[in-house]
């Protein structure tokens, strides 16, 4: 069965706090880039794009969130 709007948009906004905690973790406590087993991760790469998953989600939880249109006839 497929999930509620609300369903969905508690994903996303559960994902993107995920996200969240992730760059504070890294904020308060810094790790260096680093190489395992030939897999280069530089650290300010994955900030970078850790913020732009953040702004996805941000994107995605506008797009499934209930809009209400108000209009006034004339």
């Amino acid at each position: 069965m497929a999930k509620s709007i609300a369903e969905q948009l508690e994903d996303l906004k559960t994902i993107r706090d995920g996200y969240f905690t992730a760059l504070i973790a890294d904020a308060a406590n810094p790790q260096p880039s680093y190489s395992w087993e030939g897999v280069s991760v530089d650290r300010m790469t994955w900030r970078e794009k850790l913020a732009t998953q953040i702004g996805v989600m941000n994107t995605m939880a506008t797009r499934v969130s209930p809009t209400e249109i108000r209009g006034q006839i004339v």
